[in-house]
Protein backbone atom coordinates (compact mmCIF):
# COMPACT_ATOMS: atom_id res chain seq x y z
CA UNK A 1 0.00 0.00 0.00
CA UNK A 2 1.33 3.45 -0.86
CA UNK A 3 -0.25 6.84 -0.25
CA UNK A 4 -0.09 9.46 -3.00
CA UNK A 5 -1.12 12.30 -0.70
CA UNK A 6 -0.95 11.77 3.01
CA UNK A 7 -2.33 14.55 5.17
CA UNK A 8 -3.57 12.09 7.81
CA UNK A 9 -0.41 10.25 8.73
CA UNK A 10 1.70 10.10 11.89
CA UNK A 11 5.10 8.80 12.89
CA UNK A 12 5.52 6.76 16.06
CA UNK A 13 6.10 9.68 18.47
CA UNK A 14 2.92 11.41 17.29
CA UNK A 15 1.06 8.07 17.43
CA UNK A 16 2.01 7.68 21.11
CA UNK A 17 1.02 11.27 21.81
CA UNK A 18 -2.44 10.76 20.27
CA UNK A 19 -2.93 7.56 22.29
CA UNK A 20 -2.12 9.54 25.46
CA UNK A 21 -4.74 12.12 24.37
CA UNK A 22 -7.49 9.49 24.20
CA UNK A 23 -7.32 8.26 20.61
CA UNK A 24 -7.56 4.51 20.01
CA UNK A 25 -5.35 2.29 17.91
CA UNK A 26 -6.96 0.23 15.18
CA UNK A 27 -5.10 -2.73 13.69
CA UNK A 28 -5.91 -3.50 10.04
CA UNK A 29 -5.01 -6.88 8.54
CA UNK A 30 -3.78 -6.47 4.98
CA UNK A 31 -2.57 -10.05 4.43
CA UNK A 32 -4.04 -13.00 6.34
CA UNK A 33 -1.98 -14.42 9.18
CA UNK A 34 -0.36 -17.83 8.91
CA UNK A 35 1.42 -19.80 11.57
CA UNK A 36 5.11 -20.47 10.94
CA UNK A 37 6.47 -22.70 13.69
CA UNK A 38 5.74 -20.73 16.87
CA UNK A 39 5.21 -17.36 15.20
CA UNK A 40 2.19 -15.83 13.48
CA UNK A 41 3.08 -13.92 10.33
CA UNK A 42 0.94 -11.71 8.11
CA UNK A 43 0.81 -8.05 7.16
CA UNK A 44 -0.84 -5.47 9.39
CA UNK A 45 -0.82 -1.69 9.60
CA UNK A 46 -2.06 0.57 12.38
CA UNK A 47 -4.32 3.60 12.41
CA UNK A 48 -5.11 5.87 15.33
CA UNK A 49 -8.70 7.11 15.53
CA UNK A 50 -10.70 9.54 17.62
CA UNK A 51 -14.05 8.33 18.95
CA UNK A 52 -15.17 11.94 19.36
CA UNK A 53 -14.24 13.56 16.05
CA UNK A 54 -13.81 10.59 13.73
CA UNK A 55 -10.30 11.78 12.85
CA UNK A 56 -7.97 9.00 11.79
CA UNK A 57 -4.27 8.83 11.04
CA UNK A 58 -2.18 6.03 9.54
CA UNK A 59 1.12 5.18 11.21
CA UNK A 60 3.95 5.64 8.68
CA UNK A 61 7.63 4.81 8.77
CA UNK A 62 10.07 7.33 10.19
CA UNK A 63 11.86 7.33 6.84
CA UNK A 64 9.01 9.30 5.31
CA UNK A 65 8.54 11.98 7.97
CA UNK A 66 11.01 14.46 6.47
CA UNK A 67 10.56 13.40 2.87
CA UNK A 68 9.79 16.13 0.39
CA UNK A 69 8.27 13.71 -2.10
CA UNK A 70 4.52 12.95 -2.14
CA UNK A 71 4.76 9.24 -1.28
CA UNK A 72 4.85 7.88 2.26
CA UNK A 73 4.86 4.23 3.23
CA UNK A 74 2.60 2.91 5.98
CA UNK A 75 4.52 1.11 8.70
CA UNK A 76 3.82 -2.54 8.04
CA UNK A 77 4.13 -5.25 10.65
CA UNK A 78 4.87 -8.77 9.48
CA UNK A 79 4.72 -10.57 12.83
CA UNK A 80 2.29 -10.39 15.72
CA UNK A 81 5.22 -9.93 18.09
CA UNK A 82 6.29 -6.72 16.36
CA UNK A 83 2.72 -5.45 16.35
CA UNK A 84 2.17 -6.27 20.03
CA UNK A 85 5.47 -4.61 20.92
CA UNK A 86 4.39 -1.35 19.28
CA UNK A 87 1.03 -1.41 21.06
CA UNK A 88 2.63 -2.25 24.42
CA UNK A 89 5.16 0.58 24.05
CA UNK A 90 2.27 2.97 23.37
CA UNK A 91 0.58 1.98 26.64
CA UNK A 92 -1.71 -0.88 25.65
CA UNK A 93 -1.84 -3.89 27.94
CA UNK A 94 -4.14 -5.95 25.68
CA UNK A 95 -3.88 -6.66 21.94
CA UNK A 96 -6.79 -7.56 19.69
CA UNK A 97 -5.33 -8.66 16.36
CA UNK A 98 -7.38 -9.64 13.30
CA UNK A 99 -6.23 -12.80 11.48
CA UNK A 100 -8.01 -12.36 8.14
CA UNK A 101 -7.16 -9.92 5.35
CA UNK A 102 -9.59 -7.04 5.13
CA UNK A 103 -10.57 -7.18 8.80
CA UNK A 104 -9.73 -4.72 11.54
CA UNK A 105 -9.73 -4.56 15.33
CA UNK A 106 -10.19 -1.41 17.39
CA UNK A 107 -8.09 -1.56 20.55
CA UNK A 108 -9.31 -0.68 24.03
CA UNK A 109 -8.81 2.91 25.08
CA UNK A 110 -5.65 3.20 27.19
CA UNK A 111 -6.11 4.37 30.76
CA UNK A 112 -2.93 6.05 31.95
CA UNK A 113 -2.21 6.20 35.66
CA UNK A 114 -0.02 8.92 37.11
CA UNK A 115 2.70 6.27 37.52
CA UNK A 116 2.98 3.47 34.93
CA UNK A 117 5.97 1.86 36.66
CA UNK A 118 3.74 -0.76 38.30
CA UNK A 119 3.57 -2.77 35.03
Amino acid sequence: MMFERAPNVVVEDAFRSLIRRGYRAEVVCEESAVRKNHTWCGVWFVRVVSDETGEEFVLVTERGKNAIGPKLQPRLFKTMLGLCSLLYDAGHRFCDIPFNAGTRALQRKVQFASDDSAD
